[in-house]
């Protein structure tokens, strides 16, 4: 599940930095996830599911994307406590964090007064 969320992130943001306005990503309900807060966080445009050969991808249309850093990586996992969100993390663009409730931006983490896995941080 994490390698899918990952190499889907890498395909936008490649596609982004090569000019392009479209990517096609594999699909997975956690990148489902993801790419509803990013919709709503209009980092994307918009996003497709589509069924080519019996397997099922997700045909993103991106809108503006400035730098993505992952916090949380397949062979290393960062957790963070609520305590321990602090300003410069909440004002580090869209940070997401995946906690037993689902899945959160940093603001919402701080209201809720929960921790969890820091994923990534896009500007």
């Amino acid at each position: 599940m994490n390698k899918i969320y990952f190499d889907s992130l890498n395909r936008i943001f490649n596609s982004y930095k090569s000019g392009k306005s479209i990517c096609l990503c594999r699909y997975s309900k956690f990148v489902l996830l993801i790419f509803g807060i990013l919709l709503e966080k209009k980092i994307i445009n918009n996003f497709y599911i589509i069924n080519i050969n019996n397997k099922i991808y997700i045909i993103c249309l991106i809108n503006k994307l400035l730098s993505l850093k992952f916090y949380s990586k397949p062979s290393f996992k960062n957790y963070i406590k609520y305590k321990k969100i602090n300003f410069n993390l909440l004002n580090q663009g869209l940070v997401l964090v995946t906690t037993n409730i689902g899945i959160l931006t940093i603001n919402d983490c701080k209201k809720v007064k929960i921790g969890g896995k820091i994923l990534f941080s896009i500007i």
